[in-house]
């Protein structure tokens, strides 16, 4: 018997299969391992061949090429691992008040760049600035569907439709349906 049943009124049966180790278990397929390295290369190459149909889209300004910045880049990249692990490591209440401080700094650092730059500049920043909030708000309320807003249609909706109950569980197919049904009624438009 177990040691997690000890003393319990459970009692587990002797012929209880075991869930074998991760040593014992089959390796993943070789391409899953070799195609997440290949695709970027793939993608990296294609960009490659194909950059000179950007016309010149994206450069670097004049005088600031150079191997200089993608070392920079490459150092600045590699200090940021440490400090990403402990963000991590922190904890949510605390990443929560690093994150809002960060994000506010870079907003004033924003506005102040697009003031100094001019009232379009300083306009554009803003409508950017607006979008971010509504954007995060979205996904804040979006992301609830898996939790709360189930729990509350478990709670609150009446589900009864006669002849059955809608599961609770179903509401999660909800949105994708949908876009489905709507997405073909518009095909027509």
């Amino acid at each position: 018997m177990s040691a997690a049943f000890e003393g319990s009124h459970c009692q587990a049966p002797d012929s209880v299969p075991r869930i074998p180790s991760p040593s014992h278990l089959p390796s993943p397929l070789p391409s899953s391992r070799i195609v997440p390295r290949i695709v970027p290369l793939i993608s990296l190459v294609w960009f490659w061949f194909g950059r000179g149909q950007l016309k010149g889209v994206g450069e670097a300004p004049e005088g600031a090429s150079g191997l200089g910045r993608v070392v920079a880049v490459f150092l600045g990249a590699a200090a940021a691992v440490p400090v990403v692990y402990y963000l991590l490591a922190i904890g949510a209440e605390k990443l929560q008040v690093v994150l809002t401080v960060m994000f506010v700094l870079l907003a004033v650092m924003l506005v102040v760049e697009g003031i100094k730059n001019g009232a379009v500049a300083r306009d554009k920043v803003i409508a950017m600035l607006i979008i971010f909030a509504f954007n995060i708000l979205f996904w804040m309320f979006f992301e609830q569907a898996g939790s709360s807003f189930t729990f509350l249609a478990d709670q609150i909706v009446n589900r009864d439709l006669g002849f059955m109950t809608f599961p609770t569980a179903w509401f999660q197919s909800v949105n994708s349906v949908a876009i489905i049904v709507l997405a073909l009624s518009l095909i027509h438009i």
